[in-house]
């Protein structure tokens, strides 16, 4: 039999300063203002 892996997803609620910093808004050009700003993230350790 063998091992499954387990992954876990998180999500982490940024502070709405990113908003001022050039390089997410060019990473995010399609950001809708309103919105809440955040990082959804994946990883194989536990939490």
């Amino acid at each position: 039999m063998t091992r499954r892996k387990r992954y876990h997803v998180y999500v982490v609620e940024l502070s709405n300063d990113v908003l001022l910093n050039a390089r997410f808004m060019r990473s995010n050009p399609d950001y809708q203002p309103g919105k809440p700003c955040v990082y959804a993230g994946m990883t194989g350790l536990d939490p």
